[in-house]
């Protein structure tokens, strides 16, 4: 009754098809059973036991029951075979955990569109002029938009980053793949690697720290008027610190 989350790892075939019809005749699944917090279940089992019509309809049943089924990694099993089936790795489990429970989700229904990296301009087929931009701010701006419910896209230059999880990753070389592919993605925006980073952080900021005066960017046509960020950030506020 205490527990924020349960998450199953590994789940075998037999589990799975417990709590899909929901038998409860052992600790686990007499617990998954009483419990109202949410559940992850993470299969793992030889690959054709995984890519049985059954057991692909038992974990259907408990996706229609509102558990989160994780898809297992393909790799060496411990039956020998090679394929679906394989539990992912503890890391990436935990990663599910943090979405499920990390934040309250004030940002579920909203599209969250962040620019983050360098981009290079060619000056020739060898030659090319970029900057020192690591990404690191638009990254952590698009894993804790990710952790608060919001649909992100991740355009992104090169980086030596791992993108954050369940986001959507756009790459780009140039500024105007950059551009070309912001027109196409009518959301709210944090622009990362411009003259309005500033700006961006410090709405998030706010807005993270419900600060009333605070609105939020919403839209491109307010991105583009630079007087409408400019009354964003030099309008008086009394902040917390």
């Amino acid at each position: 009754q205490k527990a924020d989350v349960i998450m199953v790892a590994p789940a075998t075939a037999n589990v799975i098809a417990k709590l899909a019809h929901g038998l409860a005749d052992d600790m686990l699944t007499t617990t998954i059973l009483a419990s109202k917090a949410p559940k992850i279940i993470a299969p793992a089992m030889n690959t054709g036991m995984y890519e049985n019509p059954v057991t692909q309809d038992n974990i259907k049943l408990l996706e229609k029951y509102g558990m989160e089924v994780i898809t297992p990694a393909n790799g060496w099993l411990a039956c020998g075979d090679v394929g679906a089936g394989k539990m992912p790795e503890p890391e990436d489990l935990f990663e599910y955990i943090l979405k499920c429970i990390a934040c309250k989700k004030d940002l579920r229904g909203k599209k969250v569109l962040v620019t983050a990296g360098p981009t290079q301009e060619a000056i020739d087929p060898v030659r090319y002029i970029t900057n020192h931009s690591s990404g690191k701010m638009g990254y952590s701006l698009a894993k804790a938009c990710m952790l608060r419910g919001a649909d992100v896209t991740l355009v992104t230059g090169k980086t030596a980053l791992t993108p954050p999880p369940f986001i959507t990753t756009v790459p780009v070389i140039s500024a105007k793949d950059m551009y070309e592919v912001l027109l196409q993605k009518p959301s709210v925006h944090f622009c990362c690697n411009s003259k309005i980073v500033l700006s961006s952080f410090l709405i998030f900021l706010c807005n993270i720290l419900n600060i009333p005066s605070c609105n939020t960017i919403t839209d491109h046509s307010q991105i583009r008027n630079s007087n409408n960020i400019e009354n964003y950030t030099n309008a008086p506020r009394k902040l917390p610190w």
